[in-house]
């Protein structure tokens, strides 16, 4: 993994307010 690289993680971000399935995760390596 690099500096300033963004890694996505499917379906592991929050949970969506109306109970559908939570978003993707982006996590940035600085």
């Amino acid at each position: 993994v690099d500096n300033n690289e963004t890694l996505r993680v499917s379906r592991s971000g929050g949970a969506d307010p109306e109970g559908n399935q939570p978003g993707d995760l982006y996590v940035t390596i600085r």
